[in-house]
C-alpha cells in the first residue's frame, strides 16, 4: 500500500489553465487530475495549495514536485510568456514541503514524456519505425501560445533543449502566407509564428481571410458546424503548422 510520501506532484502551467496531478513511480494517477483557471488565482502558490487541500495532502507529505511552465526557464526560475507569475524552486519547496523540486519548460517536459504515453492516448498520422532508438523526434505545443522542442535520444540518454520557438519569424513560402505575414506585421509589429499557431492566432487568421474579429472558440464552434469561413481559417492554420513543423526536419 502506498502512502502520500510515495507520490510526486506534477503540474502543467499554461497561459490560460494549470493542470495538477499526482504521480507514483512515474505513472500519473488519472483520478487525481485537476484543472484550474489561472485568472482565478493570484499565483501558482495559490493553485498548488488548493490542490493539496483538495487532495488531503499536508505540508511535507509529498516526495517531490515538478512543474512545467509555458515560458523560458533559467537557473530554476520560470518566466511565463503569457502570464505575470514568478515560479522558482524555493516557492515550490515552501508550499509543498517536498525535498525534491524541479522547474521545467513545458515542451521539455513533454519531450521527456515521449515513450511513456499510452497507445490509447496517441493517434498515428504517418507510419514510423519503432525499432529505431535514435529516430528524430519533435514535440509541438499549440495553446495560448506556441512552442516546439527537438528530442535527441543518444547513447548516454535523452536530451531536450529548451526553446521559445513561437517567437521565430513566420515562414512564408507562398503568396497567401506572405500576405498573411504582412497583415500580421501591420497589426502586431512582427509576423511571429505564435501570431498564427495559438488561440489568438486562429482569430488573427480569420480576420485576415474574412475581415471578421471573432474569438477563437466562436470560430471553432462554427467549424464543428462545417461553416465554410471557419473551414477556410482552419485550412490555412493547418497549412502554416505544416510549414513550421518542416523547419525542424533533419
Amino acid at each position: 500500500m502506498t502512502s502520500s510520501q510515495d507520490f510526486d506532484l506534477v503540474a502543467d502551467i499554461g497561459g490560460t489553465n494549470t493542470r495538477v496531478a499526482l504521480a507514483h513511480a512515474g505513472i500519473i494517477d488519472r483520478t487525481s487530475i485537476r484543472r484550474f483557471a489561472n485568472k482565478d488565482a493570484a499565483d501558482l502558490r495559490e493553485i498548488l495549495a488548493q490542490f493539496m487541500a483538495q487532495s488531503g495532502l499536508t505540508h511535507g507529505a509529498l516526495a517531490g514536485i515538478c512543474v512545467a511552465a509555458a515560458g523560458p526557464v533559467r537557473d530554476g526560475v520560470a518566466k511565463m510568456t503569457n502570464l505575470d507569475w514568478h515560479i522558482d524552486r524555493a516557492m515550490l519547496r515552501d508550499v509543498s514541503g517536498a525535498s525534491r523540486v524541479a522547474v521545467l519548460n513545458d515542451l521539455q517536459a513533454q519531450g521527456y514524456a515521449i515513450g511513456h504515453i499510452a497507445d490509447a492516448d496517441l493517434r498515428a498520422i504517418l507510419p514510423h519505425d519503432p525499432a529505431s532508438a535514435h529516430a528524430a523526434k519533435l514535440v509541438i505545443g499549440l495553446g495560448t501560445g506556441f512552442n516546439a522542442a527537438a528530442v535527441f535520444d543518444g547513447d548516454h540518454g535523452r536530451v531536450v533543449p529548451p526553446s521559445e520557438s513561437g517567437h521565430i519569424t513566420l515562414p512564408a513560402p507562398d503568396d497567401q502566407t506572405r500576405d498573411l505575414a504582412r497583415f500580421l506585421a501591420e497589426k502586431h509589429g512582427f509576423a511571429a509564428v505564435e501570431e498564427v499557431l495559438s488561440g489568438r492566432g486562429i482569430s488573427h487568421v480569420h480576420a485576415f481571410l474574412h475581415g471578421l474579429d471573432q474569438p477563437a472558440q466562436t470560430i471553432m464552434d462554427a467549424l464543428k458546424a462545417d461553416d465554410p469561413q471557419a473551414r477556410a481559417t482552419a485550412t490555412l492554420v493547418t497549412r502554416v503548422l505544416g510549414n513550421v513543423a518542416g523547419i525542424w526536419r533533419w
